[in-house]
């Protein structure tokens, strides 16, 4: 299957409040750049909120960039996609759920804690297909260039219906407050497909 990050990457940042949309600011004409790394080469990826668009009937935006286009809102304290890298998500499919993530113990990370499930069907490619996916979500801290960061990590398993349960996609997410996205990875039959991280 193909890439399916937000940059979307998923990609997808400015503060903006205590939570939810300062985790990723749909702000006009911000744009984001990402190193993305494959097993075939190594690019800089370009991120650009783009057009208000609907999203599952919430007002959302176009996340575009050179790995497609990817459309996502905010409902709430859900981040929701109906579209990643140009593969459709019906219903829209979580990312992030800001008020469940859980605290940190002790100034150590914490086990991943499943908050949202999700069923529906995506297309990709022409072909439409029945999943599942579960998003688990844990405060975590990353190490980055420019020195070590506060983050909330987010893991997203989508099981594809008839596959094998080790055939599934995984994407994780690393959100750091008042920036968004400041790493992303996408693994297909638990091997690493691509990695992005944040620029500037």
């Amino acid at each position: 299957m193909k890439r399916m990050a937000i940059l979307v990457p998923f990609g997808l940042l400015m503060a903006c409040g205590q939570g939810g949309p300062s985790y990723l600011p749909l702000v006009d004409e911000k744009a984001w750049s990402y190193t993305s790394k494959s097993a075939f080469q190594d690019n800089v990826v370009n991120l650009k909120v783009g057009s208000k668009v609907s999203v599952g009937g919430i007002t959302g935006r176009v996340l575009a960039s050179e790995l497609g286009e990817s459309r996502v809102a905010w409902d709430n304290h859900r981040l929701i996609a109906s579209m990643l890298s140009n593969t459709v998500f019906i219903p829209p499919i979580p990312l992030l759920v800001d008020d469940k993530v859980p605290d940190k113990k002790k100034g150590r990370e914490g086990d991943f804690v499943p908050v949202e499930e999700w069923s529906g069907t995506f297309e990709s490619l022409g072909k439409v297909r029945r999943a599942k996916a579960t998003l688990s979500e844990r405060r975590s801290t990353l190490q980055l260039t420019f020195g070590e960061t506060n983050v909330v990590e987010t893991v997203l398993r989508v099981q594809i219906d008839g596959m094998k349960d080790d055939s599934a996609l995984e994407l994780r997410t690393w959100f750091e407050r008042g920036k968004g996205i400041v790493r992303q990875e996408q693994r297909t039959n638990r091997e690493l497909v691509v990695s992005l991280e944040f620029l500037r």
